[in-house]
């Protein structure tokens, strides 16, 4: 799944309940690009700058753990079995280049997550 931002800022603002104003990757926090591992281990730091009733807000967030993975797990519905192994990569052009979310309030990586459900086998 590739990153939707208009439904993460709805997210963001819905569970957080404040106006987003600039997201924008973590410089302090290494992310797991071109990693694979189980659920829980690829990472994706943001930060999020913004305001609650005018009040500045900037906090850290963990795009993976803490929205897409379950936003995932959601869409794939309850008949895809059960998360094994997550992978993340970011989305480049013809040229290789690593694009950047197309948004005025967004300067970080486009990504590709990915989940590989499995089915545990039945026993007779």
């Amino acid at each position: 799944m590739t990153l939707d931002l208009p439904q993460l800022l709805v997210h963001l603002q819905a569970t957080n309940n404040f106006t987003v104003e600039k997201l924008s990757e973590d410089p302090d926090r290494e992310s797991d690009f071109y990693c694979s591992g189980k659920p829980g281990h690829i990472t994706y730091h943001v930060r999020i700058s913004g305001n609650k009733q005018g009040v500045p807000i900037n906090v850290s967030m963990d795009l993976i753990n803490n929205w897409l993975h379950d936003l995932v797990v959601d869409t794939a519905g309850p008949y895809a079995g059960m998360p094994w192994d997550t992978s993340l990569f970011p989305i480049k052009n013809d040229l290789g280049e690593e694009l950047y979310l197309d948004h005025p309030i967004a300067s970080c990586r486009d990504a590709c997550y990915w989940v590989l459900f499995v089915k545990p086998k039945r026993t007779r």
